[in-house]
């Protein structure tokens, strides 16, 4: 038998059913193995602490692990000490997009540089024969998921496939969640695709799904861990409170394509994206100025190519982020770059 130099384990799997995760672990590393790569953990009951032993008896042997986002596998670190660095994945960027799609070598591009730069200097940042704009709608509606790659056709099909899956299983994982509710999660969904972004009203949202009105805080948060929605929160925002969201959005624009009917509004998927983009790796919290304040100094407006600074108060740290510009104009930057900031 051949040696298996990496090996794939979902976890979910019926063979673990029968044996544990730390003895198959072994039988393949006794064969040769020596890099593991493990799907699904949260399926697996005490995963954290045999990852561990795996980790302590084979130290040379290389582990990867990947769980549900529903899931705090941070609560997990005590167990794992320092023996794990842990990654939030996000779906892919318009850049990576690009280069995956379209086999492009594009780079990221800081917020400081793309605030600072305007005109032919921030042209040079990219080939001569870049077009920003020509997969840009492609993208808001297909280019958030690697599976794109796969059957197009059946694409939004599978997000709301996925959508069900993780409220109906993926939820079950947290211990305060009922899954007797499953279902008017699921209305609570389809309520929030036929109107974001908007401002809940927790009261008229506990008269349409059924659901209580002192469970829905929860299952915003609930529903924002999954990676469904992403929250707004004001300038003041404290953790340590449920604390009620100025807007809801959808986590990505490829989820509204699939779930709001019959076609999601196009001022909301500019907001979602942007909103997006940049909660990767920036503050983003909500602004009474414009649509979003970034790092508590920056106040973003998102809106079309014709939108003007009349909202805004004039300020030297207020941008207008607009559709359809292909290139930064004084305080107007194009929507698309934001999907280059990873």
């Amino acid at each position: 038998m051949s040696s298996p130099h990496g090996v794939y384990l979902p976890l979910d799997d019926l063979h673990f059913s029968r044996y544990t995760l730390f003895d198959t672990a072994s039988e393949i590393i006794k064969l040769g193995g020596k890099n593991i790569f493990m799907d699904e953990v949260h399926k697996y009951p005490g995963w954290a602490r045999e990852i561990k032993l795996i980790y302590d008896r084979y130290p040379d042997v290389h582990v990867v692990f990947t769980g549900s986002s529903v899931i705090d596998i941070s609560k997990e670190e005590a167990e794992l000490g320092r023996r794990a660095a842990l990654y939030d994945l996000h779906g892919l960027s318009y850049r990576e997009y690009l280069n995956l799609a379209y086999r492009q070598n594009l780079e990221a591009v800081s917020l400081e540089s793309i605030l600072s730069e305007s005109g032919p200097n921030f042209r040079s940042l990219f080939p001569s024969d870049f077009m920003p704009l020509k997969y840009f709608t492609e993208y808001l509606e297909f280019g958030y998921y690697p599976f794109f790659t796969e059957y197009r056709e059946t694409f939004h099909l599978r997000l709301r496939q996925m959508t069900r899956f993780i409220v109906e299983h993926d939820l079950s994982e947290i211990k305060e969640f009922d899954l007797r509710n499953a279902k008017k999660m699921l209305q609570l969904i389809a309520i929030i695709a036929a109107q974001v972004p908007f401002k809940p009203n927790y009261s008229k949202l506990a008269e349409k799904t059924g659901l209580h009105r002192n469970s829905l805080a929860s299952y915003m948060q609930y529903l924002d861990r999954a990676k469904i929605i992403n929250l707004l929160y004001p300038r003041s925002f404290s953790t340590a409170a449920l604390q009620k969201p100025e807007k809801i959005y959808f986590e990505n624009t490829n989820l509204m394509y699939a779930l709001a009917e019959p076609k999601p509004e196009i001022g909301a998927v500019r907001e979602a994206f942007a909103y997006n983009q940049l909660s990767q790796s920036h503050s983003v919290r909500h602004s009474k100025i414009g649509d979003f304040m970034i790092d508590g100094k920056w106040i973003f407006e998102v809106g079309g190519e014709s939108k003007t600074r009349k909202q805004l108060s004039g300020g030297e740290n207020e941008f207008l982020i607009v559709d359809n510009l292909e290139f930064p104009v004084m305080h107007k930057i194009p929507l698309w770059i934001l999907g280059f900031l990873y």
